[in-house]
Parts: structure tokens; sequence; C-alpha cells
């Protein structure tokens, strides 16, 4: 049944009644009545049927979909299951891989290890001996080392004959007047890296005599000592800065000639005679024992101020004078403020440089080896430390410097002022008002 038909003898009821209750109740017969009822009974007994059909199938429909939800979960997980289990196939693959690399690699150094036995131990030795136990005796030799002579070169370059006990990449060697250690070079020259001190010896030759001792040894397979004996340069650490240090050296350079040549240039002044603080040295006109001991630039001013027919063109005349000493006095010290300014930036852009060739050479090589992108890291650090070895020095030197000019200036001005005065009340004492 359609779900309108089903409305419609839903509201059925409802109008019969709504017309019973507004007709007369003699107009209704009893047969009437009875017919009525049992059309809603009737009525009412098949809307129960129809709820009955309808709640049946709102269950099947939702049986249906439970079913089918569960359904859908369980596809989803089949699917998470055969993905997982097809990237485990795709993982194993690579492992399997990466597994059959490490063979061929461990097979390729172990052949290279046979080869290099075969090289080395192939061949007869002098006594007649086999191969096997010459491979015993070199194993017996490296268990239990025992000393032997070999020939080491010392620190001044002269060849020396010393005895030397291995063990493993540590050598040791002693001779008749010192002990200590020996290293290899990449030509498989013996070198005299350390010599030991005398507690250091007693101990070595402890050892060498057969007896047990504590020896010194570098922790790190002889790398430290290398850079001992290497060393390096000035020039080479210099040389680790890459293009951006001649500039910094270049202003260094000139930022200490300069500085040299104003520190004689202040050495050689005049002592300037200090002005007398008395208030009556303005008044006491006849007193000119202070104008004796002035000093030459000094003189100049007193002769300056004297020779000014009036008081603007006396201190017209010692300020030009004034402004010639101060520009002498303040030349090319601006050049050393420059380079205690400009060496850090210099220093900071060879550290950009330097950056920037670690991380191209990053880019090429990998980070693995630390040997590949050294050459950008000192670089980096050495201009960054010339710039502030440069900047610092400058930077107080032109201190030092501006204060001496400033101090020997003002002194000078004191000078003019006091002379100025002076030479002003003299004018009003020769020349009084009427």
């Amino acid at each position: 049944m359609s779900r309108r038909r089903w409305r419609i003898r839903r509201a059925l009821p409802a109008v019969l009644l709504l017309a019973l209750g507004t007709a007369p109740a003699q107009a209704l017969t009893p047969a009437v009545e009875r017919s009525l009822l049992a059309d809603i009974e009737e009525a009412q007994r098949a809307l129960e049927r129809e709820t009955d059909e309808i709640r049946r199938q709102s269950s099947s429909l939702a049986r249906q979909i439970s079913d089918r939800s569960a359904r859908l979960i369980d596809l989803r997980n089949q699917s998470a299951v055969r993905r997982r289990a097809a990237d485990e196939q795709l993982l194993s693959l690579a492992a399997l891989e990466e597994r059959v690399q490490q063979w061929r690699n461990q097979a390729g150094y172990q052949q290279s290890l046979l080869q290099e036995f075969a090289g080395r131990t192939l061949a007869r030795s002098d006594d007649g001996a086999s191969v096997l136990e010459q491979a015993l005796t070199d194993l017996e030799t490296a268990l239990e080392p025992a000393p032997h002579d070999v020939v080491a070169i010392d620190a001044t370059g002269a060849v020396r004959s010393v005895t030397e006990l291995r063990l493993g990449p540590i050598r040791w060697f002693r001779d008749e007047t010192e002990g200590g250690l020996l290293v290899e070079e990449a030509t498989g020259t013996l070198r005299i890296a350390r010599s030991f001190d005398s507690d250091e010896r007693a101990a070595i030759e402890r050892v060498f005599a057969g007896d047990t001792g504590r020896l010194t040894f570098d922790p790190t397979v002889d790398q430290l000592i290398r850079a001992d004996v290497i060393g390096e340069t000035l020039l080479g650490h210099l040389a680790k800065g890459g293009v951006w240090v001649a500039p910094i050296l270049l202003f260094a350079s000139l930022a200490t000639l300069i500085a040299l040549a104003k520190a004689i240039q202040f050495l050689r002044l005049p002592r300037l005679a200090p002005v007398p603080t008395d208030p009556r040295f303005l008044v006491d006109l006849d007193n000119d024992t202070w104008e004796r001991t002035l000093a030459e630039p000094q003189k100049e001013l007193l002769a300056l101020a004297q020779s000014g027919s009036s008081r603007e063109q006396r201190e017209d005349l010692m300020f030009t004078f004034l402004n010639s000493q101060r520009e002498r006095l303040e030349r090319f010290l601006g050049v050393v403020a420059v380079t205690a300014t400009v060496s850090p930036l210099l220093g900071l852009l060879g550290t950009v440089s330097g950056m920037i060739t670690t991380f191209s050479m990053m880019t090429i090589f990998g980070s693995g080896d630390a040997s590949v992108v050294s050459g950008g890291i000192s670089e980096a650090l050495v201009t960054t430390e010339m710039g502030l070895v440069v900047a610092i020095p400058a930077l107080i030197i032109h201190a030092l410097l501006s204060r001496r000019a400033t101090t020997y200036l003002e002194t000078l001005e004191t000078t003019a002022v006091a002379l100025s005065q002076r030479l002003a009340d003299t004018a009003v004492t020769r020349h009084p008002a009427s």
C-alpha cells in the first residue's frame, strides 16, 4: 500500500468522528452507527498491519545496512593487510639486496687480505723456512714484540740508528742518549716524534730490558703527534683563509705603518706649558714669566695674537692656526678607524664564503667525510679570526692616538683663550675709558 493511501486511511476515522459530531443525533440509525464503527475498526486494524509491515521492513533494512558496514570494514582490513604484505615484500627485497652487497664487500675485503698475505709471505725466506713457519713467526712477533734496530730521522733532519719496540701502530724507541715515540710518514720513513723525560725514559728502559713498565703513547694513534711533528707555519695558517685574508692583511699593514708614524710624530711634539689657573694672572700685566716658558706652538700663537690689530683679527688668526694644528695631528687617523671597522666585516665576508664552499662540498660529496668540508670551515674560521685580530688592536691604537691629539689640541686652545684675554686686558689698560 502506498504512503498516500495509508495517510488517507489514517485520517478517515478522524473525518468520520467529525461528521458524527456535527450530524444530528436523530439522523444516525443503529445500523449506520454499527457500520461506521466497523469501518473504523477495520481502518485501525489495517493501520496496525501497515505499521507492523513498516517496522519489519525497517528491521530488515537495518540488518542489511549493518551487514554491509561489517563487510566494508572487513574489506578495508583485508586491503590494509595486503598493502602491508606488499610493503614487507619490498622491504625484504631491499634488505636482501643490502645484505648481498655487504657480503660482496666482505668477500672483496677478504680477497684483498689474502692477496696481500700471499704477496708478503709466498716467497721463501733467506734461511729456507716455509711459508707456514714464516707466518707463525710473524704472528709470534706481533703477539710478543721484541726490540729491533731501525733508522729514524730526528727533528734536525739527521739520520739516526735507534732500537724500536712496536706494538700495533704504536712505536717506541731508545738509544744511548734518549727515548721516545716514533711515527711513520706517508713515504714510509720513521721520524722521532717526541722525546721522553727522565721518568718516562726509566720506564722504557725497564720495558726494553724485559721488565714491566708504564709506557706513554698517543691515544689518537699518532694523529696528535703527527700534528705536533709536522706543525703549521704562519703562512700555512693564513693560506687556509683563502682570498679574503689578502685585503685584511693589506688594511692591517697600512694601519700599522700609520700608527707607527703617528706615534713617532706625537713623541716628537714639544711639551706645552700649562696655562696658569691663578685669576691674578690676567690682571698682572707685568708678569711675563709664563710667556718665557711657552713651547714653540704656543709662541706662534703669541706672535699671531700680538700681530692682530683688533680682537676679531687676533682671534681669526689663532683659530686658523689651531685648525692647521688639528689637521696635522689628526691626519691619517681615519685610516686606522676604518681598519678597525672594515676588518671584522671582511672576516664575516670570508666566513660566508667559506660556509658556501662547505655546503657546496657537502652537496657534492655528502657530509660523511669531515675532510671534504674542512677546507671551507677553515676558510670561514681563519678569516673571522684574522678580522678580529686586526680590528681589536686597530681600535685600541686609534683610541690612544685620538686621545693624545685631543689633549694636545685642548691645551693649545686653552693657551689661545688665555692669550686673547690677556691681550684684551692689556689693550683696555693702555686705553682707559675717558
